[in-house]
């Protein structure tokens, strides 16, 4: 067996996984298949056992690179859960940015209603005591229900927030 097409593609493969050729030029003239320009059979072959007495690019088993398909296959374990998560969040979300666009209707009735007539007219009555003793009343107080429509709007400003980065 000729010694040059049996080293060629142990040789390429060094010296791909070396960067040495860089240029990607290739001399396929002169009988050298595969070896690069200017270099050696001989330089070749200790390319090669370099590389694996290193154990960076081991070239057993077919030429994979066991180190490399560990962290290859980790990786993909790992954007699977990526995916799988993003999935999630985002069907989630969407159930939420539903009930929230649903709810916007009635924030705005209830902006409306904060400091109304009928509202005056439900806190007087409140004050009097006219209104029934286990009814919830939250509504009546400035603070509470101005909070809520302070967070309701801050929600709104953090959701554009996200979307102008999700989308940059």
């Amino acid at each position: 067996m000729d010694t040059r097409a049996f080293l060629a593609p142990t040789c390429e493969r060094a010296n791909r996984a070396s960067n040495i050729n860089q240029a990607g030029e290739h001399n396929f003239e002169n009988g050298n298949a595969n070896i690069p320009n200017g270099i050696s059979q001989i330089e070749c072959i200790n390319r090669v056992i370099n590389m694996n007495q290193t154990k960076e690019h081991s070239f057993a088993n077919g030429g994979a690179n066991r180190p490399n398909e560990t962290r290859q296959i980790e990786r993909i374990e790992a954007m699977e859960a990526a995916l799988n998560e993003i999935r999630a969040a985002n069907e989630t979300l969407e159930e939420a940015l539903l009930r929230y666009e649903q709810a916007q209707n009635r924030a705005n009735e209830l902006s409306d209603y904060l400091g109304s007539d009928e509202w005056l007219a439900a806190r007087e009555a409140d004050d009097a005591g006219q209104l029934p003793a286990g009814l919830k009343r939250g509504v009546l107080s400035e603070d509470g229900a101005y909070n809520v429509l302070a967070d309701n709007r801050e929600t709104a400003i953090r959701m554009l927030e996200i979307a102008t980065e999700v989308v940059r």
